[in-house]
């Protein structure tokens, strides 16, 4: 299982409790670059499949999501996320959030 921390940004789809996030991260795992080479230490946009009711996650919070990488034959690179965990606050923008 693989660990992927990203900021969440927007929800950009949902079918019931599966949802599609839009979420900014910067790939640092060597591992991860060997399959996706056009990721490593390029800050943008992640596209990360969860299970997560509304309101679960907070925009503009880090959050863990353990899971593992899956290429989608017309969207490309997602990581698939079987659990996730809000991250300790960094920055005013994490801690100024309620």
């Amino acid at each position: 299982m693989k660990e992927l921390t990203a900021i969440f940004r927007r929800e950009a789809h949902r079918w019931d409790s599966t949802v599609i996030l839009d979420c900014e991260t910067v790939i640092t795992d060597s591992k991860i670059a060997g399959e996706h080479p056009e990721l490593l230490g390029a800050p943008g946009r992640t596209t990360i499949r969860a299970t997560a009711e509304p309101g679960d996650l907070i925009a503009g919070l880090s959050y863990r999501f353990y899971g593992h990488w899956q290429t989608h034959p017309k969207y490309g690179p997602q990581f698939h996320c079987k659990t996730f965990v809000r991250c300790q606050p960094h920055g005013q923008a994490g801690v100024s959030v309620t």
